[in-house]
């Protein structure tokens, strides 16, 4: 088969001549036995050179407002363009649904994405928050985050993401509403208007388990894609903790999470006061002392089935204290871990830090 070469659409047919629009009952009916003014038969063919040109330049056109766009099941779809500069591929039939406003997906949804890899809302890349003291105000950056406009939906990009937020005020840059927790904690959304590419963030108060997408009904105007990045704690000022967060990791200075001195199995201990909802595991120190000489061990676990088992064993002299560090323990119950201690001889005193989370 031959090549067919792309003409030249350097010029445009009468885009410097005169050219009248006939009327849409005249566009509709077409030539008949006539002699037509040569006005509309310019406008006739400029009309076709700019929707070539377009194309051309383009690629895939813009989406129209009157444009009919369909789809089949078989696999016959429209792709538009949208003002955002992203392909969208339609779901469904549609006229006058904009593609960039379609955060539901019902319409329309990100082309190509399984082609040109997976993006994971709230995927981040040095994200980072360092809080020194107790403070209303702190500054979350990142290189790059990825937020999207619904679970499964488009995806955009922010890069060198750095944004201030005061727990102080409301709106963009600070709370979606209301007034901080105190002793509680606050969910940190990167937010995004996909038409102006504006960015903010916000904070949200995390009483529950949040979405990776933010839920609530107090976006700031503009804003229509969103990503959790971060869940901190708040002191009883409703100020941010020292603590320091890195990607999902957020860290703190020790808090304990329980102390005893009785051997159990299995005991289920709420850590609601030092991590919230949305953390999947947790990491700290275990603390085991006796005045006597025995056999001692202290462990800390996921669920009554040892899921993530971490453990310190001891046997040594009278008086001693070993400190020993965990890592990665599950929650598989949300704000919840188990312990199980074991002790030969005396009076022992079992002690489980946290140190921090990952959410």
């Amino acid at each position: 088969m031959a090549e067919i070469s792309k003409p030249d659409f350097t010029y445009l047919w009468s885009s410097g001549g005169s050219l009248v629009a006939p009327s849409n009952t005249k566009i509709q009916t077409g030539w008949t036995a006539e002699v037509p003014p040569y006005q509309w038969e310019n406008w006739s063919q400029n009309r076709q050179d700019q929707a070539i040109s377009h194309i051309l330049q383009k690629g895939i056109s813009v989406w129209s407002l009157t444009g009919e766009y369909y789809f089949t099941a078989s696999g016959e779809r429209s792709y538009v363009q949208g003002s955002d500069g992203s392909i969208y591929v339609a779901v469904a039939d549609s006229v006058g649904q904009n593609p960039v406003t379609d955060t539901t997906a019902t319409y329309w949804k990100l082309a190509f994405r399984d082609s040109t890899g997976p993006s994971v809302v709230g995927e981040m890349r040095r994200g980072r928050m360092y809080v020194t003291v107790p403070t209303q105000t702190s500054t979350y950056t990142a290189q790059e985050v990825v937020v999207k406009t619904a679970l499964g939906g488009a995806s955009h990009i922010i890069g060198n993401y750095s944004k201030v937020i005061n727990l102080g005020t409301t709106g963009a840059g600070g709370m979606d509403t209301g007034t901080a927790p105190v002793n509680g904690y606050v969910g940190l959304y990167a937010i995004y208007n996909t038409i102006t590419a504006d960015a903010s963030i916000i904070a949200v108060n995390a009483a529950t388990l949040l979405s990776p997408v933010y839920a609530g009904v107090n976006m700031p105007a503009g804003y229509n894609a969103s990503a959790l990045l971060t869940v901190v704690p708040t002191n009883a000022s409703g100020q941010f903790k020292n603590l320091f967060v890195q990607d999902r990791k957020v860290t703190f200075t020790l808090a304990t999470a329980f102390t005893g001195s009785t051997v159990v199995t299995f005991l289920p201990v709420s850590i609601a006061a030092s991590v919230p909802a949305n953390a999947t595991e947790i990491f700290g120190e275990l603390s085991t002392s006796n005045g006597t000489v025995s056999s001692m061990s202290l462990a800390v676990v996921g669920d009554t089935n040892s899921v993530g088992q971490q453990v310190q064993s001891v046997s040594g002299a009278a008086g001693a204290t070993s400190v020993s560090n965990y890592a990665h323990v599950p929650l598989p119950v949300p704000q919840t871990f188990y312990i199980s201690t074991l002790n030969s001889a005396g009076s022992p005193t079992f002690t489980v830090y946290i140190g921090g989370y990952f959410v």
